[in-house]
């Protein structure tokens, strides 16, 4: 009988001990997660392009780059132009007060420094991002994601785990499907215009909606499981594509986030 009861408690350990076992629990720093507002008819948004790309590259693992194409710049003139507009680009426009292209959020927060507005100009993205990165994080984000090539279904398994207090109990977990190796127009006021530019990092669809999935319970200990599907529509290079998962506070203020190729 002891050998029956001491097997259940092992059974019952490792249920406990692998039923956690996408998100850390051990501290994390803050991440930073630039939206960048472009269009391809945007001439110094490759400029905008550009610095977003150095800070990643300066911190690959501590950056999520997504470029959300909004606006009159993001209309294509002709056929011939790509169209990489979504249902959701305008709104979040709106809710970080775009007025001029590019400009791009950092982690959607304010930063009196700057201005009284999220939508921060290209010249204040790196001195914001670095007021980010020293910072720790009271929520972890872990993810794995998942791609069925016979019905293009994505599924994404995303834990949250609270290790400390957040300022509101309004959170949300937002997932973004990122395509990158686009080829199509951009104009380019410094190296011409570019009928074959190397688009990346396009917002393509958020799976949470616009404004993300409400979490219930965000008290420290805290762990959170969700999934998430999505049929990816036939003209996207899943290859090419990531998947970004952040968590926000309200509609803005977002908390941390996470990227990783879409599998």
């Amino acid at each position: 009988m002891k050998k029956i009861y001491s097997l259940i408690l092992l059974c019952l350990i490792s249920i406990i001990l692998n039923a956690q076992n996408i998100v850390v629990t051990t501290p994390q720093s803050r991440n930073v997660v630039l939206e960048e507002f472009t269009g391809i008819h945007c001439g110094y948004c490759p400029q905008g392009h550009a610095i977003g790309q150095a800070i990643y590259d300066d911190s690959p693992e501590r950056v999520v780059l997504i470029n959300v194409h909004a606006g009159g710049y993001a209309v294509p003139s002709n056929s011939s132009e790509p169209d990489f507009r979504t249902a959701f680009g305008d709104n979040l426009a709106a809710l970080c007060g775009v007025t001029g292209y590019p400009s791009g959020t950092v982690n959607r927060q304010l930063f009196p420094a700057f201005g009284q507005s999220l939508a921060l100009s290209r010249s204040n993205w790196l001195a914001a991002s670095a007021e980010i990165l020293p910072e720790s994080s009271p929520v972890n984000i872990g993810f794995q994601s998942s791609y069925n090539a016979v019905d293009s279904m994505l599924t994404v398994d995303v834990e949250v785990y609270y290790r400390d207090s957040v300022k509101t109990n309004q959170n949300f977990i937002q997932v973004a499907l990122l395509e990158s190796n686009v080829f199509g127009y951009q104009a380019d006021y410094t190296n011409g215009n570019n009928a074959s530019y190397n688009h990346k990092h396009i917002l393509r669809h958020f799976l949470t909606g616009q404004w993300g999935d409400q979490i219930d319970t965000v008290a420290p200990g805290t762990l959170i499981s969700r999934q998430y599907v999505y049929k990816v529509p036939s003209d996207y290079d899943i290859n090419n594509c990531d998947v970004a998962v952040y968590v926000t506070e309200g509609q803005a203020d977002v908390i941390t986030g996470v990227k990783a190729v879409a599998d």
